[in-house]
């Protein structure tokens, strides 16, 4: 995501790609970790949905085989100075690897320090 203003939202993109045999069903995306509250979902009906399903507005849920690919749109507005990380955990129907975790990363600007 870069780095920005606390209070201004950085746009980032994450995409999902489905490199297997079958199609894939997505099940939920959830942001999570300390700063999780810095970072929304802008796209897909998950605006500002926290986790991000179904039963929220998930329009998208399958992702064809052999390379089939969705991207979702995000924010990080940062919340304090230095970096705030934050995880992107994505539930799928695959049988052998069906939760998937990303890390998520951006920062406000360093504190300032003045001198006397």
């Amino acid at each position: 995501f870069g780095t920005g203003p606390m209070g201004v939202a950085i746009p980032g993109t994450m995409i999902l790609r489905n490199p297997g045999e079958d199609n894939l069903t997505l099940t939920s995306l959830t942001i999570g970790g300390a700063n999780a509250a810095d970072y929304r979902f802008t796209n897909h009906g998950c605006v500002n949905d926290n986790p991000c399903n179904v039963a929220s507005g998930l329009d998208i849920t399958t992702l064809a085989s052999g390379g089939g690919s969705t991207s979702f749109a995000m924010t990080c507005t940062p919340g304090a100075g230095g970096p705030r990380p934050a995880t992107l955990t994505v539930v799928t129907n695959d049988p052998f690897l069906p939760m998937r975790t990303a890390n998520l990363t951006c920062a406000g600007p360093a504190p300032e320090i003045a001198a006397k």
